[in-house]
């Protein structure tokens, strides 16, 4: 990032190591280690759309403050997709 932290993606906030102060081969190793697995919500595991829902975790947590939530914005998005498939 511009702050000099390693990052997944620039819209995440965390995590993040420090490439800079403690050498970028530490800070990737480190990385992985510090990633917690993102839990679907229940609406989530139900959708029908779940397996082609392009919401990725950062998208949820800017949108709803939870990476495992879809927002409603992005569930009607991804409800509405397939009425759209054939344009």
């Amino acid at each position: 990032s511009w702050d000099g932290k390693l990052l997944a993606c620039q819209l995440m906030e965390a995590p993040w190591t420090l490439p800079l102060e403690e050498g970028f081969q530490s800070a990737w190793e480190r990385y992985p280690t510090l990633i917690k697995p993102v839990e679907r919500s229940e609406e989530c595991l139900g959708c029908k759309q779940l397996s082609t829902c392009w919401s990725c975790h950062a998208t949820r947590l800017a949108e709803s403050g939870d990476a495992g939530i879809g927002s409603p914005y992005l569930c009607e998005s991804m409800r509405v997709m397939p009425e759209h498939k054939q344009l």
